[in-house]
């Protein structure tokens, strides 16, 4: 049940954006040639408008036309696959340590942890466990058992942490190239939209100002949750069956809970923590650039 939803997820994260560019971009293909239809003077370009001897040459202009088409189709998969890679695998990171705490939570109980089991499923048989009386594992015969359950999930953990470092390693350079990149193009695209006297801009310009925001916010969010599920691993490792135990099985529970306690925060070029604190900041940023742009402008 927990990958099929974090499957739900990237495949949520993949297929939203990818259409909303699919619909966007022929829609701004096709502005120039409905401007031409209906009387407006001159050639326009869907994206950069480029001056001169383009727009008087016919043929040349053909071809910068269709080159702009062509080039947005490769940006949206650079661009946006780069980042929904990256979201993807902070899912799986989270996917991982959801699963882990599920694992804690049923250490020493006898039981494993069935995958297909729903999330609300799995907290209310905790919760009826909780209410049970436990069995002293020494008592039971279980302690070796239980202590070789704990010291995998603690392997399973080292090579979660292990993997989040390599993403932390690879992801922030292009996050923050990302946050700065997102942040000022929000800004200047509502500036455009709120100046720009020519109706057929402010169109696109509201149409493209979503985009920006949407790749800054699944960075933040996917880190946030990572946060979230390392946060309560603490708490499952004390949910589990350690009321009898031996020396070591809680020695070495109390080592991964204080492991646990510290949190797991990716940064954008080690300045920004990944998470939605940072998303709101950062769009609150980009509007007040644009108050202050607004503002010299009106000067």
């Amino acid at each position: 049940a927990v990958f099929t939803s974090s499957h739900r997820k990237a495949l949520w994260l993949i297929w939203a954006p990818m259409v909303y560019l699919n619909i966007l971009g022929p829609v701004w293909f096709m502005m120039p040639v409905v401007a031409w239809a209906s009387g407006a003077p001159g050639r326009q370009f869907p994206f950069a408008n480029v001056r001169g001897v383009v727009k008087t040459n016919f043929p040349l202009y053909i071809t910068v036309y269709f080159i702009q088409c062509h080039s947005v189709f490769y940006w949206n998969f650079l661009s946006f696959g780069l980042d929904i890679f990256f979201v993807t695998c902070m899912i799986y990171i989270a996917a991982q340590l959801h699963i882990m705490g599920k694992r804690l939570s049923n250490v020493g109980r006898g039981a494993k942890v069935d995958g297909n089991r729903g999330v609300d499923n799995e907290k209310r048989r905790l919760q009826k466990l909780e209410d049970k009386s436990y069995k002293p594992l020494e008592a039971d015969g279980r302690s070796e058992e239980s202590l070789a359950e704990l010291v995998d999930c603690i392997k399973a953990h080292h090579h979660i942490l292990s993997f989040l470092l390599v993403l932390q390693d690879v992801m922030s350079p292009v996050a923050m190239a990302q946050f700065v990149c997102s942040a000022t193009a929000a800004c200047i695209t509502l500036f455009q939209a709120t100046f720009n006297p020519e109706g057929n801009s402010i169109f696109k310009c509201l149409m493209y100002l979503p985009m920006p925001a949407f790749q800054i916010y699944i960075y933040c969010w996917g880190g946030h949750e990572i946060i979230d599920e390392g946060s309560s691993l603490s708490v499952s490792a004390y949910s589990c069956a350690w009321i009898g135990a031996t020396r070591r099985f809680t020695t070495a529970l109390h080592i991964l809970m204080c492991r646990a306690q510290k949190p797991l925060i990716l940064t954008a070029g080690k300045l920004y923590p990944v998470n939605r604190d940072t998303f709101v900041s950062l769009i609150n940023g980009s509007y007040s650039f644009y108050a202050l742009l607004r503002q010299m402008r009106g000067h």
